[in-house]
């Protein structure tokens, strides 16, 4: 396929080629501002010209002449995840799809939890305020000790 009609099929949304994995590895590799810049110069160009640069190069010169291309991106992946999301519903069954999410859901609360113990566990702070703690602790008990045994 050449990168004209890679471009092509882009632009029209061609389902076979703009799945969910393809956009998004599409939207990492998208010109930047300079690029587009460099690139510039090449999108009235004509065919012949085209024909001598690089294959990716002509694929971002097609690109680029596709007009607001990050936003289509992020609207065509969405739009792949919707209907991946209902063809999984569709198919597995609404109450499995629930349950996965909710696992989702605690899995990623028990790491942020676990997260948070393990920066308390780290600092240096709460050391000390647990070591002032145990201190505290630890002469209370011999004062109560100490008060309990005068009886």
């Amino acid at each position: 396929m050449t990168p004209e009609e890679i471009a092509y099929k882009i632009k029209q949304f061609d389902n076979e080629l703009c799945t969910q994995l393809f956009l998004s590895e599409l939207k990492g590799v998208l010109p930047s501002p300079e690029q587009v810049g460099k690139l510039n110069v090449y999108v009235n160009a004509e065919p012949e010209e085209l024909a001598g640069l690089h294959p990716s190069d002509r694929l971002m010169v097609k690109l680029i002449q596709i007009k607001r291309l990050g936003p289509r991106i992020e609207g065509m992946l969405y739009k792949c995840g919707f209907r991946e999301t209902w063809l999984l519903l569709d198919e597995v069954g609404f109450v499995f799809v629930i349950i996965v999410w909710s696992l989702k859901y605690w899995l990623q609360a028990a790491k942020k939890l676990a997260d948070a113990g393990r920066a308390l566990l780290d600092a240096k702070s709460f050391k000390e305020l647990l070591s002032v703690s145990l201190g505290k602790l630890n002469w209370l008990s011999a004062v109560l000790a100490s008060f309990s045994s005068s009886f």
